[in-house]
């Protein structure tokens, strides 16, 4: 999402203070909070609040009386404060954050169980069973009487992943393309790259202020270990080869030698390092320029993927509200295949096999490992877990907030979320495709609903050692796409994975002693 210089960021905030508490109305030196009135407040960013506008819309034509009142702000310490200063100064009835579980402690927060016990008009499912199984853990809480239950829920889905400027491509290497390049694995995902640059174009672009490639990173790395192998990462649990053909198991900073890691890093070394041709297959002001440039030198097509968010259309639709952008499915870590005994065109062929459904005639791989390919093919990097909204615990209309998210929703209302979002969706169990409005869809929508329709996230909020991270301690010294491409002390996939270990054996001890010690519950 767009990033503000520090002048216009501060006049921002001045702006969004002044604007938050208006909307209430000052009255007395207290803020006015009207009865007929549902008072919401919402993060500005990426994804907008035009949608949020609509549903209000909505919602008022359905509760004759009621008026609803939608402020937006860009920054969610405003929110965060206005909702912890209590009743008596800002009576917000519903909050649209960035701020994921800590909007605030469990005290100022609504129970909103009921609403995940709910089921929607049309649906089978409760909105709890519908969610992703790592998203819902991120939310739950265990409350004193050890009864699970939950004070905020996502707003949207969050489907974040590898880009393609599909005008871009079809330039460089002419209709069709995808025949020639079908993108399945990372082996062809280079390829594709190197022919890029082959037909005078840069592949890829990044830049040295955002670790926006975590998504893809994290992704390749999640397909290797499995939802298993990053459970007993995030709980430093480790299963290594003890060199004898036998395997050593405990609990420590090998962790950080999950071969998975490693693999993922050989695939971002050969994106990013000079490949075997000469020269980068990223944009060459890559690692100088900044995130809106960057951004927009995609959308312009001067290379040809960018690892994005689902927010970057939405974003970008002003300036450039006919550039041709699409997701792609996240090729499979060929290293994958490798380690399943399938060799590059088994791997590709059970992807296509997968991807129909696994209907026609079976490859020749063992069910297990198609269920294993299965699998890893619907993993997405995600910030779901961070766009979260909530119920002040004083608010004076709780149930007609939770009816305003009831309302988010249902089909109706997540028609109204994609047709204002260009296709956007916020999941427990919208049907998109089955929805009036997807024929006439563009293909980025299209795309993005491919991944969004059978995602499956991997949060690990409760884990023993939440607070690892794939770029802990690498991230600190740079982008991973800087250290591997710069132009000097560049940096090697190897280097960067014994680099994390030996921070891992330094920092150990510490590591144990704030960890949280509740255990993992995916």
């Amino acid at each position: 999402m767009k990033k503000f210089g520090a002048f216009l960021t501060a006049a921002l905030l001045v702006l969004t203070s002044v604007t938050a508490f208006a909307a209430c109305g000052k009255s007395g030196g207290k803020y006015e909070n009207k009865e007929d009135t549902l008072y919401i407040v919402s993060i500005n960013k990426g994804y907008g609040v035009q949608w949020l506008r609509d549903i209000a819309e909505r919602f008022k034509a359905t509760h004759e009386g009621i008026d609803v009142n939608v402020t937006a702000v860009y920054d969610d310490g405003v929110t965060k404060n206005t909702l912890e200063s209590g009743a008596a100064y800002c009576n917000y009835d519903l909050m649209f954050t960035g701020l994921g579980k800590n909007i605030a402690a469990g005290s100022f927060l609504a129970d909103l169980t009921d609403v995940y016990n709910s089921t929607l008009s049309g649906r089978t499912q409760t909105v709890e069973d519908s969610l992703d199984p790592t998203l819902k853990a991120a939310f739950k809480n265990i409350g004193p009487d050890g009864k699970a239950g939950y004070n905020v829920m996502a707003w949207t889905q969050g489907v974040n992943g590898l880009l393609i400027n599909y005008e871009a491509a079809t330039k460089a290497l002419g209709a069709g393309w995808e025949q020639n390049y079908p993108l399945r694995t990372t082996n062809e995902l280079i390829a594709f790259a190197a022919a890029i640059k082959g037909a005078g174009k840069n592949a890829f672009g990044h830049c040295a202020n955002t670790h926006y490639y975590q998504f893809v990173y994290d992704t390749w790395w999640a397909q290797y270990e499995g939802i298993a192998g990053l459970t007993d990462y995030y709980n430093g649990i480790y299963s290594i080869d003890d060199g004898d053909g036998g395997t050593l198991t405990g609990e420590g900073p090998e962790v950080a030698l999950q071969q998975g890691r490693l693999e993922s890093l050989k695939v971002m070394e050969s994106i990013f390092a000079p490949s075997p041709a000469g020269g980068l297959y990223s944009h060459p002001k890559s690692n100088g320029i900044t995130w809106e440039t960057m951004q927009t030198y995609f959308m312009l097509g001067e290379f040809v993927m960018l690892s994005n968010g689902d927010w970057n259309n939405l974003e970008m639709s002003k300036s450039f509200p006919n550039t041709d952008v699409r997701f792609i499915k996240l090729p499979i870590v060929s290293a994958l295949g490798a380690k399943l005994g399938l060799d590059e065109n088994t791997l590709g062929s059970v992807i296509d096999y997968v991807d129909a459904g696994q209907t026609g005639a079976k490859p020749s791989a063992s069910d297990e490992a198609i269920a294993a390919v299965a699998e890893s093919r619907r993993f997405s990097h995600t910030y779901a877990d961070a766009h979260t909204l909530a119920i002040p615990s004083y608010s004076k209309k709780i149930d007609l907030a939770k009816d305003f998210i009831k309302l988010l929703l249902s089909d109706e209302g997540q028609q109204i979320y994609a047709k204002a979002t260009g296709g956007l969706t916020a999941g427990y169990g919208f049907d998109y495709a089955a929805s009036p409005d997807y024929a006439s869809a563009s293909p980025f929508a299209k795309s993005r609903w491919q991944i969004a329709k059978d995602v499956r996230y991997y949060l690990f909020p409760e884990a023993k050692f939440s607070s690892l991270n794939s770029f802990s301690a690498a991230r600190r010294l740079a982008p991973m796409p800087v250290l591997l491409s710069r132009d000097t002390d560049r940096k090697t996939a190897q280097w960067i994975y014994e680099y994390e270990y030996g921070y891992y054996k330094e920092q150990w001890a510490n590591l144990v002693a704030t960890a949280n010690q509740k255990a993992s519950p995916v």
